[in-house]
């Protein structure tokens, strides 16, 4: 089960910074999410958009 920490603490023996996004086992997910030190990490990222990708192409005002 992914997850996301919000305080350090140790995972699988391994220590753990807040903000990392890891793989960890069903039952050590379970305890840190119930002792508050993680949340279930969401299924996918959101990526940012970039707003070029979204604009309309831009017409061109010259005469030729």
């Amino acid at each position: 089960m992914k997850i996301e920490i919000k305080q350090n603490t140790v995972c699988g023996g391994v220590s753990v910074f807040v903000g990392d996004i890891i793989e960890a086992s069903s039952g050590d997910a379970r305890l840190l999410i119930s002792i508050g030190k993680a949340i279930p990490a969401p299924e996918k990222a959101a990526k940012p958009q970039n707003r070029e990708d979204d604009a309309k192409p831009k017409r061109s005002t010259r005469k030729k």
